[in-house]
Parts: structure tokens; sequence; C-alpha cells
């Protein structure tokens, strides 16, 4: 495994931006799910209100009407109402429950058999309703829903296609036994509807707390991911730039030569250079001063290459320069332009004159530039062997 790959283990394999995609990804599939699950909830749990709500009323209505009114209907071992009370029972009902939107009371035996009802057109029949047979098999209340309906109601006018919540109230004898219902159609639609607006606020509500809540952490996720953006960046830095140079370092330069072996940017020239004096410098003078050899070295490479010319800190005190499309001409010229530039630099009084021998060498095929490599090193070392010499 190269050096390469090792770093490539330490760098984390999907750029953080992803994390904060699939972060808003992640957060959108709930807030839709949570909203459904909400409007689930609370529409079922409204519309039990709702029905409770009128039950209660039913109840309440049942009550005073069955066990107060004991002049018009009688509760003993069966259930009665005689036709001279019709006429106080429909007053009373008007008169007193008008307001609550009654449509259609009716007083109902054990057999089913109407006794009494503000339309006149069902006493003495029997009721043909269903949801009798349930009611008097489970001796409780029992409510039944119907929309689009066609009643009459306690002031004779006919209601069309409207909502009746009809509420079964078992009537009992002091003996506790059900002897016959007490039957309650109420207007739904006006209730219904501000059971609706409640239902629409409640929603909208829970809407805007998590979609508020959700901003606020996708605030902390970006920020977060931001910070974690500029360490994914640092770490991508560390593992291919030199930290004291800012040029590449011997891992992206050995990743760089797997590129080239594939590339057809050939021929390739290298250029290998080694700085004069360091070790001198950094006993006699401290490490801190070659760092500025070193930096000032980098500086002259970095101002003499071309923006597709590759330069690296291979070692301590070598360097390595790639030129991509440079036959031995092109070598000359940029050999002649580090020169130039490495004597501008050194023009400059900072305290540090820098100094390095080069060797260079041309790969004409992919199959060549280890070998060229290696031939740019032998001629680098030559070439301090003679500027030594000559010294």
């Amino acid at each position: 495994m190269t050096h390469l790959d090792k770093l490539k283990e330490l760098v984390p394999k999907s750029s953080p931006d992803r994390f904060k995609y699939a972060y808003l990804a992640l957060a959108f599939t709930c807030l839709v799910l949570m909203l459904c699950i909400a409007i689930f909830v609370i529409r079922k749990q409204s519309y039990n209100d709702f029905m409770i709500y009128i039950e209660n009323n039913s109840q309440k209505i049942a009550d005073a009407i069955c066990y107060t009114e004991t002049e018009a209907i009688y509760i003993n071992d069966h259930l009665s109402v005689p036709e001279h009370a019709f006429g106080y029972l429909d007053a009373k009902l008007r008169d007193t429950y008008d307001s609550l939107d009654i449509l259609n009371v009716a007083i109902i035996s054990a057999d089913r058999t109407v006794l009494y009802s503000n339309n006149k057109g069902i006493i003495h029949t029997v009721s043909a309703d269903e949801g009798l047979k349930e009611f008097f098999k489970s001796d409780r209340l029992l409510s039944i829903y119907k929309t689009n309906q066609n009643i009459v109601d306690l002031l004779g006018e006919k209601r069309e296609k409207i909502d009746v919540v009809t509420v079964y109230v078992p009537i009992k004898n002091v003996k506790g036994t059900v002897i016959g219902a007490f039957s309650l159609s109420s207007n739904a639609s006006e209730l219904k509807t501000r059971y609706t607006h409640q239902v629409v606020s409640s929603i909208t509500v829970f809407f805007i707390t998590v979609l508020l809540l959700s901003s606020f952490s996708l605030v902390i996720i970006v920020r977060e991911s931001d910070e974690l953006k500029r360490a994914y960046d640092l770490l991508e830095s560390l593992a291919s730039t030199d930290v004291l140079t800012g040029l590449y370092n011997r891992t992206f330069f050995e990743a760089e030569l797997e590129r080239l072996k594939s590339s057809r940017r050939y021929p390739v020239s290298v250029i290998i250079v080694d700085l004069d004096g360091l070790k001198e410098t950094n006993d006699t003078r401290g490490h801190a001063a070659g760092d500025s050899m070193i930096c000032k070295a980098a500086d002259v490479f970095r101002a003499s290459v071309r923006a597709d010319d590759l330069v690296a800190r291979t070692g301590g005190d070598e360097f390595t320069i790639l030129l991509p499309d440079t036959d031995a001409e092109g070598l000359k010229i940029a050999e002649e332009r580090i020169e130039r530039c490495l004597g501008d630099a050194n023009r400059i009084d900072d305290g540090y004159e820098v100094r390095f021998s080069m060797g260079s060498e041309v790969a004409e095929t992919s199959d060549k530039l280890l070998s060229a490599l290696k031939v740019a090193d032998i001629n680098m070392y030559q070439n301090k062997t003679a500027r030594k010499n000559t010294a």
C-alpha cells in the first residue's frame, strides 16, 4: 500500500456537502411523513371530539325530556307517550332546543315502534333504521353519521343536502331495563365546518412549528457542515501539500507519476533540484533559517513554472519538477527560467542566499518516465559535485 493509499483511508469518502444534502432530503421526508401523521391524528381526534360533543348534548336533552316530563312520557315496564302530549312535546322541543339546530326527535319503543316524533307521519310505524338493531343489542348509546340528507326540522322547514348525526340514547326504567330509545338528529354541517377550521388551524400550527424547528436544525447542520468541509479541505490539503512551502508533497507527487503513466502528454521533462548548504545553515543559524531558505527556493520554483507543471517537495532539501508536453528544447528554456528567477530572488537582501544543484532528463514515452527520474537524479549529483569542485 502506497503512502497515498494510506492517506486516502483517513480522508472521508464523501464530501461534507453530501451530509447536508442527505439531511435536507431526510428532513423533507420526515416533515412530509410527520405532516401526514399529524393530519390523520388531528382529524381523527377532532372527529372524536365532534361526535362526543353531539353525543353529550343528545344525552342531556334525552335526560331532560324523558325523566322530567313525566306527564308526557310514561316510563314503567313499557314506554308510552299519549297522543295528548304530542303538542306539548313539540312546543317544548321547539322553544327550548331549536337554537341547538335539532332537526328531528323521536321516541321509539323496544319493539322499534315510533311512539312520538316531530315528524307526525312516522308515528305508530316501525322504524326501518338498521342502526336500531345494533342499539338494542348493545344497550349503549349509538351515533350514526350521514351526509347529503334531506330532512324536515322542528319548525317544519325542509333542509336539503346537509350532514346529519343521529344519536340513539337508551331509555331505562327504574329497574335499569332498556325499554326504548330517544332518537335525536342534529344538523352537523355547521359544527363540522367549525371543527374543520380547528383541524386546519391545528395542522397549520403544527406545520409551522415543525418547519421552524427544521429550519433551526438546518442552520445548525449547515454551520457544522461548513466547519466539517473546512476540516475536510484541510485534511485533503495536508494529504497532498507540503506544510512548510505550500508545494505538493511526495505523496501527491507519487500519485501524479501514476497518472502520467497513462497520460498522452509526452514527452515529459523531469528536473530534480537539491539545495546546497542547507545542513550548514541549519547547524550554524538554526532550523528557522534553514526553513526560510527552503521557502525562498519554493517561491523561485513556483514563479518559474507554467500552470500545468508540477513542483513538489520530495525530500528535506530536494524538489522535483515535472513538465508535461516538454521536449529537450523546452526543458532548456525552463532551466534558464529557473536560473533567472533564482538570480532575481538572491538580489533581494533578506539575509538568505539560495543555491542549488539541478539535474534533468526527458522521458519520451511513459515507460521511460521512471528511468528519466533516475537519470535526472544522477545528473543532479554530478552537478552538485562539479559545483563543489569549482567552489
